[in-house]
């Protein structure tokens, strides 16, 4: 009998303990100098107050953990560096299972079929825009746009490559109207 090699997908969510769903999924990475403010990218006053204390608490806990003459101040360190957050992320995450998903990512139409599938569970925010016609009649009108989450899709480099194969030949393909 031949051994026979199965890649299938074990897929389950991760609920976010924190709601940022208020926060744009996506920012202009590369501005133009022009439009790019200095005062929002140098760190205020007050931020470098918080980075110097929160690297006081790490360099001191290494002086403990790695240096016996600090070990007797391990009782004094702080074990963690609070945040506006602390206390959503002590709780432990919710996992969902969401089956096995029996697509093998070694054959490009099954990885496609598989994104497609998993593209079910992408959480999305629709808003009302107002678009413009570019013509000589310039009629304005309100459209739904889908704005969609990024999601971490886990997995090896095979998983890793075949995914965005999977996505670089769909974003070729033509879309059915």
């Amino acid at each position: 009998m031949k051994t026979q090699s199965l890649h299938y997908f074990q897929v389950y969510a991760v609920k976010d303990r924190i709601n940022f769903s208020h926060l744009p999924d996506y920012f202009d990475q590369n501005p133009t100098v022009d439009a790019l403010e200095v005062q929002s990218v140098l760190p205020t006053a007050s931020d470098l107050h918080d980075l110097i204390q929160d690297v006081t608490i790490l360099v001191a806990r290494d002086l403990c953990a790695y240096l016996p003459a600090f070990a007797r101040f391990v009782p004094l360190t702080v074990e963690h560096i609070q945040h506006c957050h602390s206390k959503e992320m002590s709780k432990p995450s919710e996992v969902v299972p969401l089956g096995v998903m029996l697509k093998d990512e070694n054959k490009l139409d099954e990885m496609v079929d598989a994104l497609l599938l998993l593209h079910d569970y992408v959480p999305t925010v629709t808003t009302k825009e107002c678009m413009e016609v570019a013509d000589e009649s310039n009629e304005v009108f309100e459209v739904e746009v889908d704005h969609f989450h990024h999601l971490q899709l886990g997995g090896d480099q095979l998983t890793k490559a075949r995914s965005l194969g999977a996505q670089q030949i769909r974003a070729n393909s033509e879309t059915k109207n």
